[in-house]
């Protein structure tokens, strides 16, 4: 495991400098990475309800595979051909699709809560706390993630849903075993969070005037002390003045003031954010996409979660692409039935419908890669490829809602961290037959595998200094993923 330390200089506003790692104050080997990097950061997009995978069910019979690849390797625009993936194309080559993703059986009275409560905690539910009721068993990862490299701040939680639907509306986020953490609706009120409201007196003033600063003026004295450190190498002297010109270069290109033009853009579209339909609920998960872009471009977060509905997305409607009329509710398609469980009668073409809305969600999170893209780094990458961001599900699939294969899409390689371009299992796939019907040792538990390996990519370490490799319930399976790891 190639060690990511850094040496830093700390200004005003909490504002950090990351330093090459230079000869002069270390001992050991050269380090060969001379590569001015952006500190990693970790996004997730959450979907619930699964996608509409190969199967047999009772309500519609076969179905067809319309979410995963043809065959694992490499993702090719032939390999993803009419499935939902197809629509992120433009972004295959920086992708990992992985498979056998697996939660763990613990129960929660509810496959949804089952899904939803464990998918960025590893643990079981709440002590005393079941089915509508269950409460996350712990922290989630991107409040961990946060807390470790954020300077203990919280997450950046954006919700697109109902404020109170099933499982309490936000539920992916927590701050301890039933401890929710507070999502922003809004994304208009998320915009001036991270920004202020740009008024005299509000509160946010030394914020924005450290904004305004140039960076390395807010490190300038510490900057010109280290210069003339004793033990720096000419080398060193030159790769420092390298790494604050390139600085200063990205801030040319990022600097972070407010934007009247996307001010207006962002204030305008959230006028719809209590409204989870149609092109409404869209427009929501697309403005917190930008958001959560700016908030890593600017260096405000470096975790953030964009859930979109509530605990069974039993509010959520999307538009019908192919003729403009509003589905029917997304939970129901699901089940493919007009009811939240086995009662209802068949929803004609549901699994079709499910397919559709797959599409919105690949389109939603291409909106999230494109804005991180727009991003140029000072090694002419985009802030894309500095992070990993997540397009993650509850579920494998509707209507089973079983927890093995749940979809995982990571983009983006941390600073090369992560493999890119492949669709691969994230451990050693035994056992054939229907995803929903195999056996226990034939899908066994990795989402606390996963979890430890996204929250090093992004920067954390264990208390000795190396990777993480216990996130979430100690029963589970602990390590890393070294499959989709570079």
């Amino acid at each position: 495991m190639k060690s990511n330390r850094r040496l830093f200089l700390r200004g005003l506003g909490g504002v950090t400098v990351s330093l090459p790692l230079l000869e002069g104050l270390r001992a050991g080997p050269a380090n060969a990475r001379d590569a001015i990097q952006a500190d990693p950061y970790a996004i997730f997009l959450r979907q619930p309800c699964g996608v509409a995978a190969q199967q047999d069910t009772d309500e519609v019979g076969a179905e067809p595979e319309r979410f995963w690849p043809r065959e694992k390797g490499a993702l090719t625009v032939d390999n993803v051909a009419g499935r939902a993936l197809d629509e992120l194309n433009a972004y295959l080559d920086r992708m990992l699709v992985l498979g056998n993703v697996n939660y763990a059986g613990f129960d929660f009275g509810d496959g949804h809560a089952r899904g939803v409560l464990q998918a960025l905690t590893s643990r079981p539910p709440a002590p005393g706390t079941y089915a509508g009721e269950a409460k996350g068993g712990g922290v989630s990862l991107d409040m961990f993630i946060s807390q470790a490299v954020d300077g203990g701040n919280d997450s950046l939680f954006l919700h697109a849903g109902s404020a109170n639907g099933w499982l309490g509306g936000p539920c992916v986020a927590w701050r301890d075993a039933a401890v929710p953490h507070a999502a922003i609706r809004d994304p208009y009120n998320a915009f001036t969070l991270l920004f202020g409201t740009d008024q005299p007196g509000d509160g946010d003033d030394t914020i924005r005037a450290t904004r305004r600063t140039a960076i390395n003026d807010l490190v300038r004295t510490q900057m010109q002390s280290l210069l003339a450190h004793p033990r720096l190498s000419s080398h060193d002297r030159s790769r420092l003045q390298d790494h604050f010109d390139a600085i200063r270069d990205l801030e040319v290109a990022v600097t972070c003031e407010r934007d009247a033009a996307e001010e207006a853009a962002i204030a305008m579209g959230s006028a719809g954010y209590n409204d989870p339909t149609g092109d409404n609920l869209v427009t929501t998960v697309e403005l917190h996409a930008r958001v959560a872009a700016l908030a890593v471009a600017c260096g405000l977060r470096r975790s953030v979660v964009i859930q979109v509905g509530s605990g069974n997305g039993g509010e959520l409607r999307f538009t019908d692409p192919d003729n403009g009329s509003l589905m029917e509710n997304f939970h129901y398609i699901s089940h493919r039935r007009l009811s939240h469980d086995s009662s209802g009668s068949i929803i004609a073409g549901s699994d079709v419908l499910h397919h559709k809305v797959d599409r919105h969600f690949a389109r939603m999170f291409r909106t999230l890669l494109d804005a991180l893209d727009a991003f140029e780094m000072p090694d002419g990458t985009s802030l894309l490829d500095a992070g990993v961001s997540a397009w993650f599900n509850d579920n494998s699939n509707g209507p089973q809602h079983c927890s093995w294969d749940t979809p995982w899409i990571l983009a983006g390689s941390a600073n090369g961290f992560f493999k890119q371009g492949q669709y691969v299992d994230v451990v050693e796939r035994t056992g054939g037959g229907p995803r929903c019907s195999r056996s226990p040792d034939q899908a066994p538990t990795t989402i606390a595998q996963l979890h430890n390996t996204i929250a090093t990519a992004a920067g954390v370490s264990a208390s000795d200094g190396g990777p993480v490799v216990d996130f979430g319930d100690p029963g589970l399976p602990g390590g890393l993923l070294d499959r989709i790891m570079s």
